[in-house]
């Protein structure tokens, strides 16, 4: 798909660009103008983008609070897609992807998420990493949740007689919730109410949710309710990416056969 992994970077450029170009890219902070770089995409191709921070404290200051308060899986940290080949079905994934980061601060503002389904295995969570990344990069708070952890938080806090105002509360309010597997853990009553506690709270207030689940949006329905289930696909709009490949992506012969690195 030509220009498809510029896309992820929307500053580069082939060759090096002009002096009155990089200082077109200032730091958020200080104003200063951005030194550039040159990089290389997995294919060999090379480019030149913009660095992330001038070297400014309270770029840096601001930029590790974010990744803190992130939680962005530790495999993922640093996802950016550069590698990524898209095959097997995952076209859609892949193509909604790059569309959601060329539009994020509208999306973001609008209040607008994603929401990927498909089988595990297939690059699902990785996509949704490089969008958490790109966030962190244009200062956007965000953090991230999984649907075991979530369960487990939830059980731990009420065993131990905590109030859950604050958790809860905290998932509704952030700028941007990464939900991952959604659905997948074996869902009980109050697992449910929760979770269409923080889901309704945040489309209430329009924010967006971007969550992944190996489930059809039909299979959701079942485990977790319609009301809950509606509530996502409208905070998704038109980002809902179906990943029809049944292939394991986490297979060392399958990620070979792609063409991956192992």
């Amino acid at each position: 798909m030509p220009g498809m992994t510029f896309d992820l970077f929307p500053s580069a450029c082939k060759t090096e660009p002009t002096p009155k170009e990089k200082a077109e890219w200032k730091c958020p902070k200080c104003g200063k103008a951005m030194s550039w770089e040159e990089r290389k995409f997995w294919t060999g191709t090379k480019f030149w983008a913009p660095s992330l921070a001038c070297g400014c404290s309270g770029v840096e200051e601001k930029a590790n609070h974010l990744r803190e308060i992130a939680h962005t899986p530790s495999k993922y940290i640093h996802e950016d897609l550069s590698t990524w080949i898209p095959m097997f079905g995952t076209e859609d994934l892949h193509e909604k992807t790059l569309e959601y980061i060329a539009n994020m601060k509208e999306n973001v503002a609008a209040g607008i998420g994603m929401l990927i389904v498909g089988p595990s295995g297939t690059g699902k969570t990785m996509h949704l990493a490089a969008i958490q990344r790109r966030m962190i990069e244009s200062g956007i708070t965000s953090t991230w949740i999984n649907a075991k952890d979530f369960g487990v938080a939830i059980n731990q806090m009420q065993r131990a007689g905590q109030s859950l105002f604050e958790y809860l509360d905290k998932l509704v309010r952030i700028p941007v919730l990464f939900y991952d597997d959604l659905g997948e853990t074996i869902v009980e009553d109050w697992h449910r109410k929760f979770q269409d506690q923080v889901i309704t709270g945040r489309y209430d207030k329009k924010l967006p949710v971007l969550a992944t689940s190996m489930y059809s949006p039909k299979e959701l329905v079942e485990r977790l309710g319609d009301h809950l289930v509606s509530r996502m696909i409208e905070i998704a709009s038109s980002y809902i990416a179906a990943v029809r490949s049944k292939i394991d992506m986490r297979k060392p012969k399958n990620r070979k056969a792609a063409g991956m690195k192992e």
